[in-house]
């Protein structure tokens, strides 16, 4: 009985998913529509850079099949709709096949399980939420595709858990979950629920163990979203700095070494686990190892931003720049378990009076902002350190009594140090960036002191390192107009005019 159920599960589960592939193709979009269809259908057209955080793996399989679509542009959006429909239409077979194995501990009846997984995987087949996304160029079917993978992945571990190498499916769902970073975070919201069937399974269930499972599928949600995603990449950024800026290397040296040295250590661990029995830690380590293998598709976005695409977001040409674009940081920040309320006053102006409630609320000068030196100027939202270049009529690099306009050529107030003021945006070092009369980029680096309060001394300029030099691309300006053309802190490794 039970072969007998198996079987017409996987007929009917295929037939469901085939109907739900072709009335996506059928009803799928012709070409790009709106919002970000055009930007991700262009980025998988060239292999380009889309938007922070980026989606590598789904840039990957749209090129793919703008391939098997002839590599023609023309129809480079239809090609990238067709990869939506079948990732929509696959995602209906798993929701089926989920939907039947819960049924089956409900009911003995063949045909009521298998109903209850035609009407419920038909239900979401035609939701108009589902349905909206599943026909076009978007991340968003990938990522249902992911979701139900994963989720039905565990189904079939707690199927065959008591068999020897059932573990093998907890691997996959972590290794499909590294891919899936690739496309959309989405899938990481399955990790509870994921801790939660394992719990069921392994556990005799009780309200204070469940509480428990739960608290610790959200604890392992957030070490993946915050140590996987960021730190990794994080801690290699600061290898490839020092490699490059202390030691001489080439570039990436640091960042290659960092992986080297994280494979080493996994591997050396996992043997570690094996000799003392342990095995949570051997499963972890390896859940751990081929996440970060399916998230190596990131990998590629630095590949490609430094071929400079047309499509380039964020110039993600460097591990410093992926830090910054994993973490959303060109969105800035917006705190929702505190303020801002919808009636606060900005901080950079003063509370209305009942005279001036109708007047145009605008800042005060730079000056009046307070600045402690230990966080980012509250004006600044990116970069973090700003942009400046001396006035049109100024091109020596004289400090003290100069005026200076923001690279979105808004005015400065007049400042006496140029150290200064360049403190108050929270740079601990800046680089100058010149072209000479020979149009060749030239840089030179000094380190702002922590004390500097208006000094009108100017500071001890050195050349800059390869790196920073490199970092700090500019446009070649005139032969006529040699010069400064802009200040950047150090640590943003970009500048542009």
């Amino acid at each position: 009985m039970q072969g007998n159920f198996q079987r017409l599960d996987r007929i009917t589960g295929w037939i469901v998913g085939l109907f739900a592939c072709t009335v996506y193709i059928l009803t799928m979009e012709p070409t790009g529509s709106f919002w970000d269809c055009g930007e991700f259908i262009a980025s998988c057209y060239k292999l380009q850079i889309p938007h922070p955080p980026g989606a590598p793996l789904f840039i990957l399989l749209g090129r793919f099949f703008i391939v098997l679509f002839g590599d023609d542009p023309h129809t480079a959006a239809r090609a990238v709709n067709f990869m939506s429909a079948i990732a929509s239409g696959l995602s209906i077979l798993f929701l089926f096949w989920t939907i039947t194995h819960f049924a089956r501990k409900l009911t003995t009846n063949v045909f009521t399980a298998l109903s209850a997984g035609v009407v419920g995987a038909l239900a979401y087949t035609f939701c108009d939420s589902f349905w909206y996304s599943a026909v076009e160029g978007e991340v968003y079917a990938s990522s249902a595709f992911f979701t139900a993978l994963v989720f039905w992945a565990i189904l079939k571990w707690e199927e065959h858990a008591d068999e020897k190498g059932s573990d093998k499916w907890i691997v996959f769902i972590f290794y499909m979950m590294g891919l899936s970073i690739g496309v959309h975070l989405l899938n990481l919201l399955t990790i509870p629920a994921i801790v939660m069937v394992y719990y069921f399974r392994r556990y005799k269930p009780s309200l204070k163990g469940g509480i428990i499972a739960f608290l610790i599928g959200c604890v392992i949600t957030g070490v993946v979203q915050k140590f996987v995603i960021q730190s990794t990449i994080k801690s290699a950024s600061s290898f490839d700095i020092f490699f490059v800026n202390s030691m001489g290397l080439p570039f990436f040296s640091g960042f290659t070494t960092f992986f080297i040295l994280l494979a080493i250590t996994i591997f050396l661990l996992i043997r570690w686990a094996t000799k003392r029995g342990w095995p949570f830690m051997k499963l972890g380590l390896w859940c751990a190892s081929f996440m970060l293998l399916g998230y190596s598709t990131y990998f590629t976005t630095l590949i490609r931003s430094n071929a400079d695409t047309a499509v380039d977001m964020y110039n993600v040409d460097n591990p410093i720049s992926l830090v910054s674009y994993l973490s959303r940081e060109y969105y800035g920040d917006w705190p929702i378990a505190y303020g801002p309320d919808f009636t606060d006053t900005p901080r950079w102006s003063k509370p209305a009076t009942s005279s001036q409630r109708d007047r145009t609320n605008t800042r005060p000068p730079e000056r009046n902002i307070p600045w402690t030196g230990r966080t980012p100027h509250p004006r600044i939202s990116f970069p973090v350190c700003t942009i400046i270049r001396p006035s049109a009529t100024r091109s020596a690099p004289t400090v003290a009594g100069q005026d200076w306009t923001r690279a979105t050529s808004r005015p400065w107030p007049t400042i006496s140090n140029t150290s200064s003021a360049i403190r108050r945006d929270g740079c601990t070092s800046v680089t100058l960036c010149g072209t000479s009369p020979a149009n060749r980029t030239t840089c030179r680096v000094s380190a702002i002191p922590a004390t500097a309060t208006g000094s009108a001394a100017s500071p001890s300029w050195t050349t800059c390192s390869m790196a920073i030099s490199r970092s700090c691309r500019i446009p070649p300006a005139p032969t006529t107009s040699p010069g400064i053309n802009c200040i950047c802190c150090l640590s943003c490794w970009a500048c542009s005019a």
